[in-house]
């Protein structure tokens, strides 16, 4: 939602903006009953009657909506602020259904652990990649290299979220939403992780978190080669690349503990507050998208960065560091003990 604090006053249709709004809260609603589900199976089992009540409402409300086009009757469910907007939008732009159904289907999927990267992917793909080809579409703009620029950009923040600023609260219900394959290669299982005591001080574990941010780079830096063809019309998404490019950073420089500064708490820390203000004082002087999805956040009117440094990362196909060791600012020492 950082477009909306920042650019709703840019934006011609007041309506637009607050459709796009109810969009993130139906995106969020979503996401909160996947993690009600997850919080019942932790302690109660898979089995458990009535588990999947809660699931069941927003699959089914969201189906009939996306399905008709309309405000389905019924008790709870023609009243939701949520859902009378989310009915308005399918109506008024026409979004296709297909994005909408996989959509609502991946944000509501519960995982216990993806198998590989590829997997992981597709559960990204749909829950981001089709939740922000929705977006396109109400805001008027059909292209291909915005909705290829919005697939990178919505797995780098997927896997940055979930796979490794949340693996503590996954860990806490016995999920994980890093790879299997990537726990393999880092010798570490659901076991370690739900010891949260001794994993987060665990270096494999670490390595494991390092291993994914280097998918994330590389995500990103798909999206940089891209973002010359992608209409300007789009910098209002683009903006969500703040989120995977800021823990770039922020985790090489903190030896990846994701609790530094609070931010697996889901507490907008200072740091990242600062670097917002920055990238958007930034497209205001420049009005340039290369810039917007770029890394580097210059300080306002003085054109650099005393502080921050671009990240490096090793390519995610390679299992080896740019010069051989593990994650970047870890001593040699500490990587090798």
């Amino acid at each position: 939602m950082i477009y909306f604090i920042t650019a709703s006053e840019s934006w011609p249709s007041l309506t637009r903006t607050l459709e796009e709004t109810f969009m993130h809260l139906l995106s969020m609603s979503l996401n909160k009953a996947r993690w009600t589900m997850m919080e019942v199976h932790a302690e109660k089992g898979q089995k458990t009657t009535g588990a999947g009540m809660k699931l069941m409402y927003w699959k089914d409300s969201t189906s009939q909506i996306i399905e008709q086009r309309n405000m389905p009757s019924g008790q709870f469910v023609d009243s939701h602020p949520v859902l009378r907007q989310f009915s308005h939008a399918t109506h008024r732009h026409k979004l296709t259904k297909t994005f909408l159904r996989g959509m609502v289907d991946a944000k509501l999927k519960v995982v216990h652990q993806p198998g590989n990267m590829k997997q992981l992917f597709e559960i990204f793909d749909k829950s981001y990649g089709y939740f922000y080809n929705s977006l396109l579409e109400m805001m008027g703009i059909k292209d291909d290299a915005a909705e290829h620029v919005m697939l990178h950009i919505g797995r780098a923040v997927g896997l940055t979220q979930h796979s490794v600023m949340f693996w503590k609260k996954y860990a806490r219900l016995g999920f994980t939403m890093i790879p299997a394959d990537v726990c393999a290669d880092n010798h570490i299982n659901i076991g370690l992780l739900k010891n949260l005591h001794l994993a987060e001080k665990d270096r494999y574990v670490r390595r494991a978190l390092y291993d994914v941010m280097s998918v994330v780079k590389t995500e990103m830096l798909h999206a940089q080669d891209i973002i010359s063809t992608c209409p300007v019309e789009a910098w209002p998404l683009i903006m969500d690349s703040f989120y995977p490019n800021y823990y770039l950073g922020f985790l090489q420089k903190h030896n990846f503990n994701v609790s530094a500064m609070w931010a697996d708490e889901n507490i907008e820390n200072a740091g990242f507050s600062w670097y917002k203000y920055k990238k958007v004082a930034q497209w205001e002087r420049n009005r340039d998208i290369g810039l917007l999805i770029a890394e580097k956040a210059p300080i306002p009117y003085l054109g650099f960065s005393l502080l921050q440094k671009e990240s490096k990362y090793k390519r995610s196909s390679d299992m080896t560091g740019p010069s051989g060791t593990q994650p970047t600012n870890m001593g040699k020492e500490e990587a090798e003990s």
